[in-house]
């Protein structure tokens, strides 16, 4: 695949290089577009919980049931 780029983004690339942040234009890029898978994820993640339902109040005991369901189910499975 072959892209162009903008003037801009040529120059942000050479001096990521340059500075000693990357050691190839391709690495930099490899690392532009991990950050964009990531940013994807975190985006349809957001859509998920604004989808799933109305918005709730949540405090210290309701943080302390989810950890305690979590070590629950963990202590389960290493049963198994």
């Amino acid at each position: 695949m072959s892209t162009n780029l903008t003037p801009d983004n040529e120059a942000l690339l050479r001096e990521a290089v340059r500075s000693g942040s990357f050691a190839s234009e391709s690495e930099a890029l490899d690392a532009a577009l991990g950050l964009l898978q990531r940013k994807l994820e975190v985006d349809a993640q957001l859509a998920e919980g604004l989808d799933s339902g109305d918005a709730r109040e949540v405090d210290a005991d309701f943080w302390q049931g989810k950890r305690d369901d979590l070590s629950n189910s963990s202590s389960g499975r290493a049963e198994s």
